[in-house]
């Protein structure tokens, strides 16, 4: 039970982060009926995507990530497009969490952005460095933490009535890519295979809840601080044509709390959210550049390139995280699906092949998205 409870908290840690930050302002112009609808679709796709690469790990006997299962599997071209897609995601989505703390603590705290982000890469260095055990034990009291600033700032907040918006097509095929990269928990599959015990009955288990936690609390979250900012029209203009920063919209967020104490409580949920994501993605990212080059050379790499992104792209958060569904798309869907496909592990299911359906379609999104900005 142990493991389980410490298997759903670093699904849900390392898919709730930046997503706390990055749906509200995406899902403003959306309409609470759609993202309903839209965080539903990704919750069950997120959970089917993982369960390919579990059950290609079980077919495989022993725990590799998806990189190393599609060069034993997929062939060639299948493992350049999967090596391609995995780094240029995980360093990116590391990069979007060095620019989030920097631009929040920056905006609020009034601290040297350049600053800040070298503190990020040292103390990610040290995290990565800590017994297995004390990790998890680490990563578990982070989105404790994380969830319980969570239901502090939502009791606390006011609720104000929202006009309903109407469907705007261009607004869903900008939240789509977004909502899947909030879902990114992909990389953690051997882990949870490993730790787990390999034992398939309870890694869904420990799946379906991980995944629902951030499922509720996005939607919740939502709600609430689009709630709050429906206080000030100025500001929820600001919002609805995409001008506001992540440090922007958390400082609105402090300030129309009235509240030091709660005020706080904001400051360190978005520290926390960004904390439980890095972890979750720089495991699945450790575990597969190890198989690369020295253990100490990987930690020092998975710390260096987001600082040296960010030392050089400014206001890069919601084009990573937009791009990274496109990413998560060839890396999580397309090549296990391959995998499972030509192996011929059970037929494949249904569900996978709905799985690459809807992953197709998110990419047609991205594309029009990119075409038409």
């Amino acid at each position: 039970m142990r493991k389980i409870l410490n298997s759903v908290l670093l699904i849900a840690g390392t898919s709730i982060g930046t997503g706390l930050l990055s749906l509200p302002i995406s899902a403003v112009s959306l309409g609470m009926p759609m993202t309903l609808l839209s965080i539903g679709i990704m919750y069950w796709l997120a959970y089917q995507c993982s369960m390919m690469v579990v059950d290609l790990n079980i077919f495989n006997q022993n725990p590799m990530a998806i990189v190393e299962l599609t060069r034993k599997y997929g062939g060639r071209t299948c493992f350049g497009l999967t090596v391609f897609s995995f780094y240029l995601l995980s360093f990116g989505l590391l990069a979007v969490y060095f620019s989030c703390v920097s631009d929040t603590l920056s905006t609020v705290l009034v601290l040297s952005p350049k600053g800040v982000m070298i503190v990020c890469a040292c103390s990610l260095f040290l995290l990565l460095n800590l017994h297995i055990e004390k990790f998890a034990a680490f990563n578990s009291l982070c989105v404790t933490l994380l969830l319980g600033s969570v239901a502090c700032a939502l009791f606390c907040f006011q609720s104000h009535s929202v006009a309903q918006s109407t469907f705007q097509m261009r607004e869903w095929v900008r939240f789509m890519p977004i909502v899947m990269t909030a879902f990114g928990m992909q990389t953690l599959c051997p882990q949870l295979y490993t730790y787990l015990d390999r034992d398939r009955k309870r890694i869904q288990i420990a799946l379906l809840l991980g995944l629902l936690v951030p499922a509720i609390v996005y939607l919740v979250w939502i709600h609430k601080t689009l709630s709050c900012a429906a206080m000030d029209p100025a500001f929820l203009a600001k919002l609805q044509s995409h001008q506001a920063s992540i440090g922007e919209f958390i400082q609105f967020l402090c300030d129309a709390t009235n509240s030091v104490w709660l005020s706080g409580i904001l400051k360190f949920l978005t520290l926390f959210a960004v904390i439980t994501s890095m972890i979750g993605v720089a495991i699945g990212l450790l575990h597969s550049l190890r198989m690369l080059c020295p253990e100490w050379l990987a930690k020092v790499v998975l710390c260096l390139v987001p600082l040296v992104v960010n030392w050089f792209v400014a206001n890069a958060f919601l084009r990573i995280l937009s791009f990274g569904g496109l990413m998560m798309i060839i890396f999580a869907i397309v090549t296990p699906y391959w995998c499972v496909r030509k192996q011929n592990l059970k037929d494949p299911k249904r569900q996978y092949s709905l799985c690459l359906l809807l992953g197709v379609t998110v990419t047609v999104f991205e594309v029009i998205r990119i075409i038409l900005p």
